[in-house]
């Protein structure tokens, strides 16, 4: 649009101390997500007036309702097998519920060296081809009718999908893994907790896929093979 070249505008990211135009698109998002308007958050489980001491226990409540939950609904067996498939997968597809949730788990994944690919961070297409994996992570409800097509897309050159969501599933994911909702959940916490529900996720599969990738399991043929247990 401003008719520059993609060598200037590398040239121009690493001028300035980043290693290239995607460096320059995730420090903008974390620049962005730190701006707000420096009031409370609406969903954060205090009030603005809360005392230290409130507000510690608060967040402590949430986080530890959210991390109790997730114990108890989330399948061992899924989890393990959504972990083998990302440890064997060629390239990692990521989605979360935005650009930046994506960004974060892929440079989780990326330092247990596996291949990733944030489609919404590039100019490329979704792609995917068999032996590739995509990972679609949703704590805000589910897949919209956009990503259910990319899905559908990814599905038919051969690609596994994984969805974790708390909400809608999809006919288009070879494994579905249920996140718990906000359900119950006051309002002023259901930010906390949806947050902790998300890092709560997002450790337990560093954690597992890093054991995969040790092990360097067999091929697996699906969800509960003897493989993925």
């Amino acid at each position: 649009e401003t008719f520059s070249s993609n060598a200037s505008i590398i040239r121009m990211c690493r001028k300035i101390g980043l290693p290239g135009y995607q460096g320059l698109k995730l420090a903008l998002l974390v620049y962005l997500s730190a701006q707000g308007d420096g009031g409370a958050d609406a969903g954060a489980p205090s009030e603005e007036d809360d005392s230290v001491g409130a507000v510690m226990e608060a967040v402590s409540r949430a986080v530890r309702d959210a991390a109790d939950d997730c114990l108890a609904c989330i399948s061992g067996r899924s989890i393990s097998c959504a972990a083998g498939w990302i440890s064997r997968a060629n390239r990692l597809f990521l989605y979360g519920d935005d650009l930046f949730d994506a960004l974060r788990l892929a440079h989780r994944m990326s330092r247990l060296g596996v291949a990733t690919v944030v489609p919404g961070a590039s100019h490329d297409g979704p792609g995917g081809d068999a032996g590739d994996t995509a990972l679609i992570v949703s704590c805000m409800g589910g897949p919209d009718d956009e990503l259910e097509r990319e899905m559908a897309s990814l599905r038919r050159n051969g690609c596994r999908v994984i969805l974790i969501s708390t909400g809608r599933t999809s006919p288009e994911a070879d494994l579905v893994i249920s996140l718990p909702g906000r359900d119950g959940v006051g309002p002023r916490a259901g930010t906390a907790y949806s947050r902790t529900v998300s890092l709560y996720l997002s450790m337990c599969m560093e954690d597992l896929v890093s054991g995969w990738r040790s092990r360097s399991p067999g091929p697996s043929e699906g969800p509960g093979t003897e493989g993925d247990r």
